[in-house]
């Protein structure tokens, strides 16, 4: 068990812990998990709960899942709420990072929360992932992290994640 900067404890997820987040019937008898649009609102709502600013969101994914999407999305949800946020595309590194420890200017406005995309499972060692990177670089963890997948192209993930968003829309971009 972990805790994130907000307080709150995360476990390795499971169908158990996924009912707390249930919002209707499973799609599948053995999955809970939520639809791509009450995963939207679900998961605006975790991070607007959050107190502690900046908020920290990863969305995690393989390729053609809709995280871009999904991020694009939970951006204009958020700021419907009055939390300014920022989406990086990458995590590869640890500029991000020093951007939120280290404002360009005293004049630049401080985001209330900043979502990562990042195109890969979460991955406890990967010195690459946002978990990894806000432990180094901010001292701190994700407070929400999130997994989005397309069940017609991959399996249900398994990992801790807050939230498990189905979306059977997505669709293999051309190359």
């Amino acid at each position: 068990m972990t805790k994130t900067r907000s307080g709150a404890h995360r476990t390795r997820t499971t169908k158990k812990d996924l009912r707390k987040f249930r919002e209707e019937e499973p799609l599948k008898e053995e999955r809970l998990e939520l639809d791509f649009h009450k995963g939207l609102t679900k998961a605006a709502e975790i991070a607007a709960s959050v107190k502690k600013r900046p908020v920290l969101i990863a969305v995690f994914g393989y390729p053609d899942s809709g995280k871009s999407h999904f991020i694009s999305n939970l951006l204009e949800r958020l700021a419907a709420k009055g939390i300014v946020t920022v989406g990086y595309h990458s995590t590869a590194g640890t500029a991000a990072f020093d951007s939120i420890k280290t404002p360009k200017s005293e004049t630049q406005v401080k985001p209330d929360g900043f979502i990562f995309h990042c195109g890969h499972m979460r991955e406890k060692d990967n010195k690459k992932s946002p978990d990894f990177l806000a432990n180094e670089v901010l001292g701190c963890g994700i407070d929400v992290s999130i997994v989005v997948y397309n069940p017609s192209m991959h399996k249900v993930p398994e990992g801790e994640y807050d939230l498990i968003i189905c979306n059977p829309s997505s669709y293999k971009k051309k190359q």
